[in-house]
């Protein structure tokens, strides 16, 4: 009995990674990392945004003075 368990968990773990290395499953992970570097770069550029902003309100508030 243990060795039909080791033998169909076998074959399905083989099954998983032939799932896995579908072409469906490259193409997910391909958009996943390409939405992940897209989010890294909104968050580098609002990011900047907010220094800019803040700069401007401190040269605004200098030149008040």
């Amino acid at each position: 009995e243990s060795k039909k368990n080791f033998y169909a968990f076998i074959e399905k773990v083989e099954n998983d990674l032939v799932n896995v290395k579908s072409a469906h499953y490259k193409l997910m992970l391909d958009r996943y990392i390409s939405a992940n570097k897209l989010a890294d770069q909104v968050q580098e550029i609002l990011a900047s945004l907010l220094i800019v902003e803040q700069e401007l309100q401190e040269a605004k508030i200098e030149s008040e003075n």
